[in-house]
């Protein structure tokens, strides 16, 4: 089974400014409406736009002051594939707080409605240093995720368009599979990609 159509990756990535530590981080996104009437390079490009300007704010405040975001990056991976377009940036993390190491950081889980055993994740490069409260993420942290989830389930708009790029989780772990995010999940305590957090 393949990804549908018009679905495009969108890569995040960028460095921790203290040592040079490189991350990445990929979303998916299944395209609508309007979107038919542009070629994948310029879906793309808007693709990158929109992200960069709707819901990276609500990222931003997540990740700790010293790390950057430095690309965003996007191609078509559906229907053959397409160019990749890259916007390149150099936005500061905004949670108040730098961080020691991208090595470890908040961990999102994302869900869909129709299969409970198809899930994504989101890792985050490094830990705000003032944003635990006894091992567990403080209050502020929290309420900072949730703005991030419900940004993230909620459509985002190209093209002048209401709603055009959905949010999808695809995975390739349990054959290529995909679905529409309606819900996302912080985990209480801070992980790391590599471990793959604790079960």
């Amino acid at each position: 089974m393949a990804v549908e159509d018009q679905t495009y990756r969108l890569v995040l990535s960028g460095t921790n400014t203290e040592n040079g530590d490189y991350w990445e981080q990929v979303l998916h996104y299944l395209l609508t409406g309007t979107t038919a009437a542009h070629d994948g390079f310029e879906n793309a490009e808007e693709l990158c736009d929109q992200w960069d300007t709707i819901r990276r704010p609500a990222w931003t405040d997540l990740i700790p002051d010293n790390v950057v975001l430095s690309a965003i990056s996007a191609k078509k991976v559906g229907g053959g594939g397409g160019p990749t377009a890259t916007k390149i940036v150099s936005h500061l993390g905004g949670a108040g707080s730098d961080c020691e190491t991208i090595g470890n950081g908040a961990q999102i889980t994302w869900m869909g409605g129709e299969d409970p055993i198809l899930l994504g994740r989101s890792y985050f490069p490094g830990i705000p240093n003032d944003s635990l409260d006894a091992g567990v993420w403080d209050a502020a942290f929290v309420a900072n995720a949730a703005v991030y989830i419900t940004a993230m389930v909620t459509g985002l708009p190209l093209w002048g368009a209401t709603v055009d790029a959905i949010f999808n989780v695809v995975s390739r772990q349990i054959g290529v599979a995909q679905q529409t995010v309606e819900h996302g999940l912080l985990r209480a305590i801070p992980g790391t990609q590599r471990r793959r957090l604790r079960r």
